[in-house]
């Protein structure tokens, strides 16, 4: 509900000075985004100019056919989250490869079967983390 009156109030072109926690809701509400950290604006512009800002980053989302075992330490120094079968890596455009390439060798050599990849742009909710300093 107030999320459609936001969105209502945005479309007659009244501005709305919207505090939130939730960045992926920002960027679907916003024309402007301001990150604030420690107090002082680290970062502002529309949420296109920031998903621009940092599309040297990649999110890359990688289904097993089950647990891989060992992937944490075969990617150490990559941002990675495992959730099961699931792997989640954030890394630069130009890291894609070497990530893919080790994740094969190891899933040949434990016998696990990739089902899926996928590659992203950044969620609004990586550019924050990248922003205040947390990746």
């Amino acid at each position: 509900m107030v999320r459609s009156l936001i969105a209502d109030l945005r479309r007659e072109g009244k501005s709305i000075f919207l505090t939130t926690h939730n960045i992926e809701e920002a960027g679907m509400l916003c024309d402007r985004i301001a990150v604030i950290n420690e107090g002082k604006i680290v970062a502002e512009g529309s949420p296109e100019d920031l998903k621009i800002n940092f599309r040297e980053f990649r999110s890359v989302k990688i289904v097993m056919d089950r647990d891989l075992k060992g992937i944490e330490e075969v990617l150490k120094g990559f941002d990675v989250l495992v959730q099961g079968r699931k792997i989640f890596i954030t890394c630069k455009r130009d890291e894609i490869n070497d990530i893919l390439c080790r994740t094969v060798k190891l899933a040949e050599d434990s016998g696990v079967r990739i089902e899926e990849v996928q590659t992203t742009g950044p969620s609004f909710e990586e550019i924050f983390m990248r922003l205040i300093g947390r990746r």
